[in-house]
């Protein structure tokens, strides 16, 4: 139960480290992060901690493979199509890519959870 609760909790705790770290540090390469950048571990964590707390099973392991495999396929795609791989563009597309599917884990094992 109490892994269940801090799964629940750990994505709105996330938000507001994204907040208060976007108030708080003013670098100018820092200025280019949004709030969403922040929250793919959190809601990373939050699903494994849901995960483990209801169905007793680790997903850690689906969600490595599954973000390899999107890494791998993105880096094939970028290159193919654009001749070359620009890393900054890269990495920024990889990491809100990231975001979607860790919501997506996050809202199903909510979903689970409820039902």
């Amino acid at each position: 139960m109490k892994l269940t609760l801090w799964g629940i909790l750990l994505p709105f705790i996330g938000i507001f480290i994204g907040f208060i770290s976007k108030q708080v540090i003013h670098f100018k390469r820092l200025r280019q992060l949004k709030l969403i950048d922040y929250l793919p571990p959190f809601f990373l964590i939050g699903s494994q901690l849901i995960s483990e707390g209801q169905q007793q099973l680790s997903i850690l392991e689906f969600i490595v493979l599954a973000l390899l495999v999107l890494a791998v396929s993105l880096a094939l795609f970028l290159a193919i199509r654009d001749r070359e791989l620009i890393l900054p563009r890269y990495f920024r597309i990889f990491w809100r890519l990231t975001f979607l599917i860790s919501i997506i884990w996050y809202l199903v094992f909510l979903i689970l959870m409820l039902f």
